[in-house]
């Protein structure tokens, strides 16, 4: 009887002409369903007692802090497992991480066998909750998700654009400056210049200046 309620019996087992075994399920205990039992049976030539026996309840694990972020990239989230300090009991046979996008409604779960986790394949910048599962033996072993990493994976990479170059000639030197914020020369003499390239001259009104646009 639990609760008030009696509790049918699952599995019977004959040892000999005056004893059996019966066997219980218990669904859904908790620590304060721990407790001494024992079975009591009637019949219509009389009843019986059985001897107390122990329920032990032993809860499924689950980690007290999230995963911890180790490194970032624009498809993948580094973690640590951070599964050491649980609450529940153990011990722990299996370790599982969780993830999904926060604005999706599919979750992704993957067995791991280390203390760090590398998550691949990612969506950049785009933002990840990311759990640990932990297993015990036996069946229901398995406890709640723990607490929750949110994290945001980095943005791609953008394609560097083409620098024009400007150059002017001063006599036997040439000077070529590049179109960025911090200005950089190069000076190389004519007599080694021999690079093959389209040029289109533009006379200015200096004649002693020549615009090279390539």
């Amino acid at each position: 009887r639990r609760n008030g309620e009696d509790i049918p019996v699952a599995q019977t087992k004959n040892i000999n002409h005056r004893r059996f075994a019966a066997s219980f399920h218990l669904k859904e205990v908790t620590n304060q369903d721990q407790d001494l039992y024992r079975c009591v049976t009637q019949s219509e030539r009389g009843s019986g007692v059985s001897n107390f026996a122990g329920l032990i309840v032993r809860e499924p694990p689950h980690p007290i802090a999230p995963p911890q972020l180790l490194g970032v990239g624009p498809t993948y989230l580094l973690i640590q497992l951070n599964a050491n300090s649980i609450f529940g009991d153990g011990p722990i046979i299996l370790k599982e991480v969780e993830y999904r996008m926060t604005s999706g409604t599919w979750t992704e779960t993957h067995a791991v066998n280390s203390p760090n986790y590398k998550l691949w394949h990612l969506d950049p910048d785009t933002e990840y909750e990311i759990r640990v599962l932990l297993t015990r033996p036996g069946e229901g072993g398995t406890g709640k998700p723990g607490p929750p990493l949110i994290t945001r994976t980095k943005c791609a990479g953008k394609t560097r654009r083409s620098r024009k170059i400007h150059s002017f000639t001063d006599e036997n030197s040439h000077t070529a400056r590049k179109n960025t914020g911090t200005q950089g020369l190069a000076r190389f003499s004519l007599a080694h210049f021999s690079c093959c390239f389209f040029v289109l001259f533009c006379f200015l009104s200096t004649p002693s200046t020549i615009a090279l646009l390539f």
